[in-house]
Parts: C-alpha cells; sequence; structure tokens
C-alpha cells in the first residue's frame, strides 16, 4: 500500500492535528526504534542551508532529499545519495510513498528579498519533482503545499508555464468560498 508521509508542516497546527500528523508518522515509521530526524531538526537543517554561500539548486535538491530521507529513516548514505537510497527501499519492501511538506511560509520569512530563501524553494517545487518524473518506475512521490506568492517569488523565470503545470491542483479562493470556510 502507498504511503502519506508528512515531511514538514506548519509550526502553528492545533494540537488535533498535531497529534494525527504524529500518529502517522509514529504508524508508519520502518523500524521499530527510529532514529530519524524530528520536525525541529528538519526544520534547523533547511535554516543551516540558508546560511550555505555556496548552495546552488544542485545543492538544495540534494539536501530537500536528505531531509525526506532523514524524516523517514536513520541516515543511511553518505551525501547526494538519498534520493536512491529512500527510493531502492521502497522498491524492496514493495511500497509506495507520497511525501507531504507544508509550512514553507515558515521556513522562508523572507522569499521576496532573499536569493537563498528563493533558491531553496526552487529547488523544492521545481527540482525535486522534476527528479522525481525521471526516475523509471518511481514509488516516490511529493506533495508540496506552497502558496502562490511565495512560488511566484521563486520561480523568476517562466513563473507562468510553472503556474499552468500545476494549475488542475491550485486552491481557489473568491469571497463566497472563505465566506462558507468563515459559518463553517
Amino acid at each position: 500500500g502507498a504511503l502519506l508521509w508528512p515531511v514538514l508542516h506548519s509550526q502553528n497546527l492545533t494540537p488535533l492535528a498535531q497529534s494525527i500528523v504524529d500518529a502517522a508518522r509514529h504508524d508508519q515509521q520502518p523500524s521499530a526504534d527510529p532514529a530519524t530526524m524530528t520536525q525541529s531538526q528538519l526544520t534547523d537543517a533547511v535554516r543551516v542551508g540558508l546560511r550555505m554561500s555556496n548552495a546552488d539548486e544542485v545543492w538544495w535538491r540534494h539536501r530537500w532529499f536528505e531531509i525526506i530521507a532523514n524524516s523517514f529513516m536513520p541516515s543511511v548514505t553518505a551525501d547526494n545519495a538519498h534520493a536512491s537510497v529512500l527510493i531502492e527501499y521502497l522498491r524492496k519492501n514493495k511500497k509506495q510513498m507520497v511525501v507531504m511538506i507544508d509550512g514553507l511560509e515558515d521556513l522562508f520569512p523572507d522569499i521576496a528579498n532573499s536569493k537563498a530563501e528563493q533558491i531553496a524553494l526552487r529547488a523544492l517545487i521545481q527540482g525535486v519533482p522534476n527528479y522525481l518524473r525521471e526516475v523509471p518506475d518511481n514509488p516516490l512521490g511529493v506533495l508540496i503545499f506552497v502558496r502562490a506568492d511565495l512560488a511566484r517569488s521563486a520561480v523568476t523565470q517562466n513563473y507562468g508555464q510553472f503556474s499552468r503545470l500545476y494549475e488542475a491542483f491550485a486552491l481557489q479562493w473568491n469571497e463566497e468560498e472563505a465566506l462558507r470556510l468563515a459559518v463553517w
């Protein structure tokens, strides 16, 4: 069966939502004694990366796969091989997994002005899915929740193409939908 694996989430989850995320991680953990990274360690890994002056999109793509892999299983590999190790683990265990990433507004508060934040987010929302599309019989997928303004700041070239690629999945808010949510 397919696993839905929460990697990163908003820092502002309600206690009920947090307990659901925690239960999903606990119930799907691959080993009984996990030595995986906590939410704080994962967000710290992003923040440390943002201070790296030489971190380009390739470096960040590898870093995102490192973060994804380390959220699910103990670190088992050298740099730049996390994607292949995780994919091989899923194939060997006949599993499929979709990782979910949310709370990016917490990680990238200055994306309009920060080149480092733009590069990091661009690597996540373009580099990671593009890499996964190239893997034959890929058992790993990614679901990234990102606000349009953050994506627009990160994808500075061809944002229209990027937006059209994912427009079927966009959450559209009009006044009526916002009022319905408020009443609910």
